[in-house]
């Protein structure tokens, strides 16, 4: 059986914006990220 733990596939660094960014800031972001999705915080 295989033994994978959620820890070796799981992303440490999620890329996030919050609901108070900016329109300049979620661009930033988005270019920074090659354009995938983002998650959308409450706050950063």
């Amino acid at each position: 059986p295989y033994r994978v733990r959620v820890e070796d596939i799981m992303v440490r660094d999620v890329p996030h914006v919050a609901l108070s960014c900016t329109f300049r800031d979620l661009r930033l972001a988005l270019h920074r990220t090659k354009g995938r999705m983002l998650a959308l915080v409450e706050s950063p």
